[in-house]
This record gives C-alpha cells, structure tokens and sequence, in this order.
C-alpha cells in the first residue's frame, strides 16, 4: 500500500494514535540514532521487501555505519555535537519520500544515495536538512 501511495503516515499521525507526546521520542545519541536505522531497515524489509529498490540502496548505508562511519558518526553527534540523530534521519527520509513521489508520477525513480549522506559527514560538507516545524520543537532549546 505504501508503494503504491495508497498509504501514507506522517509523525502528524501521531495524534491520531493517542500516543502520549512524551513517547514521540527522538534519538538524541548516536547509540539511539544506530537502534533507529536498524529498526528503519527492518521496517523497509518487512514492508516493502528485501527485493525493494528502497531496501537494496538502504542496505549499504546500513554496513557503512557499522563499518566504517561508526566512530565518525558517534565523534559528529556525541562528541562534537554538530550534527544531530534527527538531521541524519531527515536525509534519509527525504529521498525516501522524493522516490516514491516520483514513482506516483510513474516515472522510474533512481535508488535513493544514502550513502552520499555519510561520505558528506566524512568530507566535513554535510549540511544539516531543514527540519518541519513538528520535528524543530523537539530539538530546539527551550
């Protein structure tokens, strides 16, 4: 249904689930930021299939932050501070979402780059995506 656009979910949704807000969480370290992308994985595998062009481009960024860009995203987020758990998952999610829009214009979309996203952190050029205001409440220093 999601491929198809027939379903959609936004974190908006979250009110209509009567989830209490204190539950919205959010990672905030790099451990809980790691424990999201491997639930995202998962997710994508069971939703969409392990054959999903999604889930195949997903699954290298997925060894790469348990390879290689493991210490350098924990020194950006933990360390250093610079880059929030947040903002990565923005940049997943943006291609994400401009895949399946460009799908329901029934165009062939390329794979989504999400490795470009840890080679731009490594190269010290990633810039931090513009979060919605929902998401900016939440990091944004009262």
């Amino acid at each position: 249904m999601l491929a198809e656009q027939d379903l959609g979910i936004s974190f908006a949704d979250l009110n209509q689930f009567k989830i209490p807000k204190d539950l919205w969480g959010h990672p905030t370290t790099f451990f809980e930021l790691e424990t999201s992308l491997s639930s995202f994985g998962n997710l994508l595998g069971a939703v969409l299939g392990n054959q999903h062009p999604i889930t195949a481009a997903y699954r290298p960024i997925w060894d790469s932050v348990q390879q290689e860009y493991k210490a350098r995203l924990h020194h950006e987020i933990d360390i250093r501070r610079v880059i929030k758990p947040i903002h990565i998952l923005r940049s997943i999610q943006l291609p994400v979402y401009n895949w399946f829009n460009t799908k329901k214009l029934r165009r062939m979309p390329p794979p989504p780059p999400f490795v470009d996203i840890l080679e731009r952190i490594s190269l010290y050029v990633y810039s931090n995506p513009m979060l919605p205001p929902g998401l900016y409440q939440l990091i944004a220093p009262k």
